[in-house]
This record gives C-alpha cells, structure tokens and sequence, in this order.
C-alpha cells in the first residue's frame, strides 16, 4: 500500500471517530442537570420538601460552555488536517490514480499467405513459436481520481506484441478537453540481466550454490557464464588506483542480492501516459492498438456418409480456431473475426523487417458487450455479415481468449451435402515437352456451395480434413488439404490425393513447321480406368504462354482456360481406355 492510500484511511479513520464524539452518548441529553447529584446541607432530609434544583444557572451554562468548547476543539483539529495534511502539505490528499477495465473486443483477422511480419512489434518471442496474423483491440477502462492539469496514467495487461505506432487513448468522459501529452511503451521488463544491468558500479552480493559463501563487490561487467566483481566503486579518473576484481562463475551461484531496487523495471508490458485534462474526476477511456501473434483460421471436417458411384453425400461442419500468442489474455471479450486477404504494407523502418498495417483506427468494429446485460440462453454462435471486401463474423456472447490458448469455436454445420469425384489428368506443370508414362490421375471431391445443396455460405479459407466409413463402420481418415476462401454460389474444390485405379500417359504426337518455331503441334492423353464404374476425368493441357495460339481439332470439347491452359472434360467407362488428342495452331 502507498504512502497516499494510508492517509486516505487514516483521514476516513479520523472522520468516523470525530462523529463518535460529536454524537450524544446517551439519549437524555436534556435531562443531564437533572441527573447529577444534589447538594443537599448535610443532616437535611428531603422527604416532604419540595424538590430543589441541584444545580444553580451558572452550572448549566458551565456545562454548556464546556461541550461546545470541546465540539469546536475536534472540528479545528479536524479542519487542520485536512487543510494542511498529516505531514503538513497545503491542500487535501486526492488517492492515487486507479485503472479499472470495464469490457475488451478482440478483431481477429485471417491469416496472410505473407509470411514476412507485418507489425512494428519491438518485442518478440521465440521466431519458432510465432504465428502469423494480427487483431484489433478495443480496450474500455475506468481511470479513477484524476486531477486538473498532467496525470501520469498507467495501463497493464496489454499484448507485448502491441504496435506502439497504432495506439490511441480517447477519453470517452472529456474528449476536447482531455488529451495525450506524451506516450511511452516499456517492454524493458524485469529480468536476471535487466536488474544486472541497472546494477552497474553498484554493491551486490553473490551467494554460492553449494557451500552458500557469500561474495561482495560491485559489479564492474557480466554475461551468461561470468559476472565481475570489484572491491571499490569505479573511479571517473583514470589516474585513480585500479580496485581489484574476481571473476564468478554463474553457473556456480545460487542467488544475487542487490541492495537497491530499480524503480523503472516492469513485471509485464506496459503503457504510460502523460494525460492533461481539464476535468478532475473519473474518466471512461477507450484505447484501441493493433498486436501481432493473434490468428484465426476455419477448420473444416467432411464425413462422407454415402457412397454411390461417383456421387457422394457427406457432412460438413466448420470449427473457429483462434491461436493467441499475443501475451495477455482477453477476459469475457466480444469476439469478432475477419475473413479475407487484408492488404498490409512494409514498414522499412520496423525492428527485423516487420511491417505497419495500412488500416484506419477508425474500422468501426466498436460494440462492446455490456457485462452487465444478463445471458441470453440462446446457443453460442456466430452472425455473419459483409465488411466492405471481407466478411465480418461476430460471436454473439463473450468469451475469454487466455494466452498461450488454441480455442475452439463452432461455425456451422451442414448435413446432407452432395459432392461428385472428379480425377484431373495434367501435362507437367512447368515443362511442356516432357512426356509422362503410367501418371497417376488425382482425385478432387467438388461441392456446389448453394443452398439447395444446404450451404449457400461464405466459406473462409482454411484447412479440411476429410473421412469416410468403412466396411466395418469405422471412421478413415481420406485427406487433409486447404481450401480457399470460397463464396457462395461457387464450386469448391477438395483434393483427396492421387488416385490408384485411374492412370494416363502424355506426349506430344506431332509437331509440323520449322522447329525452332512450331506452327501446329498434337497432345495425346491416354487414360485407362481400371474401376468396375465408370468415372469423369478432366484433362488438363499446357500450352506456350509467349504465343498466340487457337485450338484447331480435338476428339472432345475442347476449352480454353486462360492464355496458357485448355480444358477437356471427358467420361472413362469402367475397365476401359481412352485416348484424347487435341491440335494447337500457333500463329507467328
């Protein structure tokens, strides 16, 4: 407890015995004259006289002199208290200024493809350990006792991995008239080599790990393995005689006592301000930043219930996984998340190449839950909505984000969905004169996301894990793959590996013109089934990208893609083979 929080008691203290002074002892008050005893002539009996009074007037003004004089001598010493203080200071003691949180949101956003960071975060943790991504915070607390003019304001349990450069502090009570006269962010925090540090040329002393013999000095250097004591402070003047010095060896140490305390070391990451207001008093502030470490991403798990043929129907259901590394942690918080690419720029300037996020402070994601609306017992879920180029969801109760915590959240779940199996056949990727023999085809599982198949949703990017039954009943795990992010009313595309049935060849059968510039070329695919069904292949043909080209004869239909690509979808009976061929015409 601070010096200020002991005289605010003290005084509350002095208050209350004050008023027990101040307060009749006893109810008759009035009647006190007539309590005291008679002064009676001694040998006088008082039976059959008249009652006397046993006091004369001036007795009673006697005793009413002495009570007021007594109330006016607790009332000065009261007054004098509090006008000059217990240690004589000229105005009333104000407590100390307190910080009290009164709700938190959390805007977490998707992760980025980027891996580069993309925050000014001067702090990190093990590079190992972090994971890409980023949120918005949006922090309301209560700073209680200020006064008129600079306060010094304090904020704990923040994100170490905050961006300094995107944090702003409003007073929700005063806004014109309260401002931030300076900001600072101390991630200096309390370490073995942090108090070494500020240790320096300081008295120390060092107690052994087996035999407990203590060392005295000050301490001239240290690093991990040693530390350097000397027997004298260090002179200024080179000229001075030299003290002699002892190396210890850390490892061999039990504990270092230091003989002072310093005072600008902190246990967590920190915010100070420099606050000027012209309203003493209390003040709801908002302060919103940006941190780092702090990532969501969908997980998607597809049970294919049914298997007919090349139609399959399964279950979908989508998990919210939220990975906050940030370094603190998020009570009863209001949980919105943001799915889409955001676009960041590189901040040059960043510690180890780390970027500043080009987003506004004004996103308009506040909306606070109010702790102290009662609990809906409606199901914990999230409402879906469009944000300008993303999609925005929010959890509609709160919920507590711990550091160091993967959370688990549900995001829908559909039954029932219908999907077909696709096998893609493909020249090689990025050499268009190599010739495959006995490729195998892959295999993709393709879903109408519409409502009539009982989706219709936006589908955030993320990972599916895919799984079917068994003969015996037993849930296989097929694949586990990536999806990106899909809208509604779209194909989405799940691959489920190589396929062991289904295989083809490629070459290039013909090629007429001058060699060195080809005028019509001829790509074969022979592909072979050796399923008992029959089964849809696409075939996908590479072509020359610096060419213009147009597609001359083919055995199918024939599409093209993109400017380097065609596309010929064609069916496989079972335990058959089939040849395609398709002619390019390159024009000079």
């Amino acid at each position: 407890m601070t010096d200020e929080q002991e005289q605010y008691r003290e005084l509350q203290s002095r208050l209350e015995e004050a008023a027990r002074w101040c307060r009749p002892r006893h109810p008759g008050w009035g009647t006190l004259l007539e309590r005291l005893p008679s002064q009676e002539p001694a040998g006088q009996s008082s039976a059959g006289k008249a009652r006397q009074p046993s006091r004369s007037p001036n007795i009673r003004l006697r005793w009413g002199a002495a009570a007021l004089a007594a109330s006016l001598l607790v009332a000065a010493g009261l007054g004098s208290w509090l006008l000059f203080g217990p240690r004589g200071s000229a105005q009333a003691q104000v407590p100390p200024i307190e910080v009290q949180r009164r709700g938190v949101q959390v805007t977490v956003f998707s992760a980025s493809d980027d891996r580069e960071p993309t925050l000014y975060m001067p702090i990190k943790g093990n590079p190992g350990e972090q994971s890409p991504g980023m949120a918005l915070v949006k922090d309301q607390r209560m700073v209680l006792y200020l006064r008129k003019g600079d306060n010094l304001v304090k904020f704990t349990d923040v994100a170490a991995t905050i961006d300094p450069t995107s944090v702003r502090l409003v007073s929700d009570t005063d806004p014109s008239g309260t401002k931030v006269v300076e900001q600072n962010f101390e991630y200096d925090l309390a370490s073995a080599d942090a108090l070494l540090k500020r240790s320096l040329a300081e008295k120390i002393t060092c107690v052994g790990k087996d035999d407990g013999r203590l060392y005295e000095g000050y301490l001239l250097s240290y690093d991990d393995a040693t530390i350097v004591l000397a027997d004298g402070k260090p002179a200024e003047d080179p000229d001075s005689p030299r003290p002699k010095t002892q190396t210890i060896s850390r490892g061999k140490l039990q504990a270092i006592r230091l003989d002072h305390k310093p005072a600008d070391l902190y246990a967590r990451p920190t915010l100070v301000w420099k606050l000027r207001t012209d309203k003493p008093g209390d003040h709801l502030t908002t302060l919103t930043y940006l941190c780092g470490d702090a990532v969501w991403r969908a997980d998607y798990v597809a049970l294919i219930r049914e298997s007919r043929g090349q139609q399959e129907t399964l279950d979908l259901g989508a998990w919210v996984t939220i990975d906050n590394r940030s370094g603190t942690t998020y009570e009863n918080a209001g949980l919105k998340l943001i799915a889409g690419d955001v676009h960041r720029v590189r901040d040059l300037w960043a510690p180890r190449a780390e970027g500043f996020v080009t987003i506004s402070d004004d996103l308009g994601l506040v909306g606070f839950l109010d702790p102290r609306v009662p609990k809906t017992p409606s199901p914990k879920e999230f409402v879906e909505k469009s944000f300008f180029e993303y999609k925005l969801y929010t959890l509609n109760q709160p919920s507590t984000i711990k550091d160091r915590e993967i959370k688990q959240l549900s995001l829908f779940k559909a039954e029932g969905v219908r999907a077909r199996r696709r096998y893609v056949c493909r020249s090689h990727p990025t050499n268009l004169y190599c010739t495959l023999d006995s490729e195998r085809a892959e295999a993709q599982l393709l879903v109408k996301n519409e409502q009539k198949n009982r989706l219709g949703r936006p589908l955030p990017k993320g990972t599916i894990r895919v799984t079917a039954l068994d003969q015996d009943g037993d849930v296989q795990l097929l694949a586990r793959g990536e999806i990106d992010h899909t809208a509604k009313d779209e194909e989405l595309e799940i691959d489920l590996g190589r396929a062991f049935d289904v295989v083809y060849d490629y070459r290039i059968i013909d090629t007429r013109g001058p060699v060195e510039r080809p005028v019509l070329q001829t790509y074969q695919f022979r592909l072979r089934n050796h399923k008992p069904a029959e089964v849809q292949v696409r075939v996908i043909g590479r072509l020359m990208a610096d060419k213009d080209w147009r597609i001359l004869h083919a055995t199918d239909d024939c599409v093209r893609h993109d400017s380097q690509t065609v596309h010929l979808d064609v069916r496989v009976k079972a335990d058959s083979e089939k040849v395609v061929t398709y002619t390019i015409e390159y024009r000079r």
